[in-house]
């Protein structure tokens, strides 16, 4: 559950009093003392006039938003992998006298899994207690943001904007959500995406998925995999690398890989034939925590015996890519202490697998850092949804850039790009909302005809969409490659992104006492949790739920950008900090669009040293809202 409340008055500058001898002073130093308060007032008053009627400066004190905006939580770096994440503390305080609060005593890198304790006074029985390195990580109020309250007396809010209003059930209570339903409208979530019915349209018409615009795709994007944060501690114990070419093709693509501090450096090259297509492709081999407990007990060096995962089958790793995020991937002392983890280790801070990631993600982004050494030949890029190709080819001599989607044979969109002969370019190709989206360099490229692609066709029916894997084709268990055909490539980085997955629960459906909000039905069947690792359970994706919600012309529909932990429109009627007349927003509640994040929580000492000092401004992560 996420609002946000008002920054104190404690937190504004304090003025300082005029020196009393002031009034002793010559005439010429009366005038001057007179001009600097008469500007300490006017300032005061414009301040006042742009907090009313301009803007407002508001502090997040939870995570419904995360990654977007982060309430309160701990700021971490992998130690591991070097992966930087932000993990939720909202439970450590609480404006609710009623509401019991809790330390966050453990957080999960979401790249390579790795389990950080994140206090040294674990509870009793722990076995990571008797660690002597285990350092307290602060706790961090979260984002200090600027809104505008002026935008929408003037103008209508839009799709995806991020609003700021007063929760239904509470008018003392702000709240901040982005905009998902406009007046009017019938709004379904099916699959992790939004569709929509326009006003007017009757009971029987279709609904049309809404696709988010380019510069909200990457808003909203989470991040997979980088090849930059491979821990060479897990590398070393025999843990396979993610992205893998066919074994015994000597055309294939070469590795070399060296390691840098804790991290294996990768470059794949290859040098491919005209006649075929040479792929690198993404296996999504995440370790478990018992990997990590293997790897401690190794070592995670070769030593005099073989490394614990030195003859893995990497068929038995492959896992499908889920709506995991960072921000909800910890342990907090009163859940564990509870005893109702789903994992049966009490003694063990492994993460509660509810809290991994539930619903299987098929709309994916590769992003690459390429080397083109040939001046001609083509550059491909694929991702793979239920079991489907959907690929981008670049010709390298002329730049051209051809879309192409399994089994329609009527769609080919083109358009010019920069990637024209050698060179280093930056390439992202995603499908996101039924779309293909091309970057070059960070802008992104227009097709002619647009790149929107009708699933019905591809898979007869949207409700097809399901997970699918071969021996002849990995399918959704290597979403992710990029390929080479007549063309010297090498890449240094490959980065996998997932889009945001709404989860298609309400009140109405919930109401069952699990405390899991899930696209399933409810109570949640803890069998489900097989579904990514297990394919022979991937028919069981078909079970997931839609729901659906009308609005009225004076009626707006937000939800959270952490559609796991997010009591926004879905969920109101459980809401336990009032009771609103329905899965809805009044127009009139909304106060105004967030600008940007102007104070995000400040470092107690100079970054990348371990030099004190007290409020140094964070400066990286200050940002737009987008």
């Amino acid at each position: 559950m996420s609002k946000y409340k008002n920054i104190p008055k404690s937190a504004a500058a304090p003025v300082k009093a005029p020196d009393r001898k002031a009034a002793d002073s010559p005439k010429t130093e009366t005038h001057a003392f007179r001009e600097t308060v008469e500007s300490i007032v006017i300032a005061f008053v414009l301040a006042f006039l742009f907090r009313t009627f301009e803007a407002e400066a508001f502090v997040i004190p939870t995570g419904s938003m995360a990654p977007t905006l982060m309430g309160r939580h701990k700021d971490v770096v992998c130690p591991k992998c070097g992966h930087r994440f932000q993990v939720s503390a909202s439970e450590e305080e609480s404006e609710d006298p009623r509401r019991q609060t809790s330390e966050c005593i453990a957080g999960m890198c979401p790249l390579c899994r790795y389990v950080i304790p994140m206090r040294p006074d674990l509870p009793l029985g722990i076995l990571e207690g008797q660690r002597a390195d285990i350092k307290k990580q602060p706790s961090y109020n979260g984002d200090r943001i600027l809104v505008n309250k002026y935008l929408y007396s003037f103008t209508d809010p839009k799709r995806w904007d991020v609003v700021v209003f007063k929760f239904p059930g509470d008018a003392k209570t702000n709240y901040i959500k982005r905009l998902v339903g406009l007046p009017g409208e019938t709004l379904r979530i099916f699959q992790g995406d939004i569709f929509i019915r326009p006003p007017g349209d009757d009971k029987n018409a279709s609904f049309a998925i809404e696709r988010k615009p380019p510069e909200k795709v990457l808003a909203v994007r989470q991040l997979v995999h980088d090849t930059d944060h491979d821990p060479a501690q897990l590398e070393a114990a025999g843990w396979p690398l993610r992205w893998h070419a066919p074994l015994g093709d000597p055309n294939a693509w070469q590795l070399e890989k060296s390691v840098v501090g804790t991290l294996v450096n990768q470059r794949y090259s290859v040098a491919a034939k005209a006649d075929t297509t040479t792929w690198l492709r993404y296996e999504h081999l995440v370790p478990q925590y018992d990997t990590w407990e293997k790897v401690a007990g190794s070592g995670g060096t070769t030593g005099q015996t073989a490394p614990p995962f030195a003859n893995v089958d990497r068929s038995k790793l492959r896992r499908l890519i889920t709506d995991s995020n960072p921000y909800n991937g910890r342990e907090d002392r009163l859940r564990l202490n509870s005893g109702c983890r789903v994992v049966s280790a009490r003694d063990k801070l492994e993460i509660d697998q509810l809290r991994q990631g539930l619903h299987w993600v098929g709309d994916l982004m590769l992003e690459a850092d390429v080397d083109v050494q040939s001046a001609d030949g083509q550059l491909l890029l694929d991702l793979v949804e239920g079991g489907k190709h959907f690929t981008c080819t670049i010709d390298v001599k002329t730049g051209e850039a051809k879309l192409s989607a399994a089994g329609l044979t009527d769609y080919a969109p083109t358009a010019k790009t920069s990637i024209t002969g050698p060179g280093k370019y930056h390439v992202t190709f995603a499908n996101v909302d039924d779309q293909l989206l091309v970057w070059v360099g960070g802008k992104s490229i227009a097709f002619d005809g647009g790149t929107a692609f009708d699933v019905n066709k591809i898979f007869g029916d949207r409700k097809n969409i399901l997970p699918q894997t071969s021996s002849e084709d990995l399918g959704d268990l290597a979403p992710a490659g990029i390929g080479a055909r007549g063309a010297k490539l090498v890449v240094t980085r490959l980065q996998l992104w997932r889009d945001l997955y709404y989860i298609a629960d309400s009140s109405l459906r919930s109401g069952m006492g699990d405390g899991v909000v899930t696209d399933f039905r409810h109570p949640f069947d803890l069998s489900l949790l097989r579904l990514p690792s297990d394919p022979s359970t991937w028919s069981r994706w078909s079970e997931r739920q839609t729901v659906e919600f009308s609005l009225t012309p004076d009626q707006l529909f937000v939800m959270g950008d952490n559609s796991a932990e997010s009591s926004d429109a879905r969920l109101w009627l459980n809401s336990d900090r009032g009771r609103p007349g329905g899965a809805y927003l009044d127009r009139r509640l909304l106060i105004g669009k967030a600008l940007c994040v102007y104070w995000p929580h400040s470092w107690n000492q100079i970054p990348g040293t371990p030099i004190p000092f007290p409020l140094f401004p964070n400066v990286m992560d200050m940002r737009l809202v987008r």
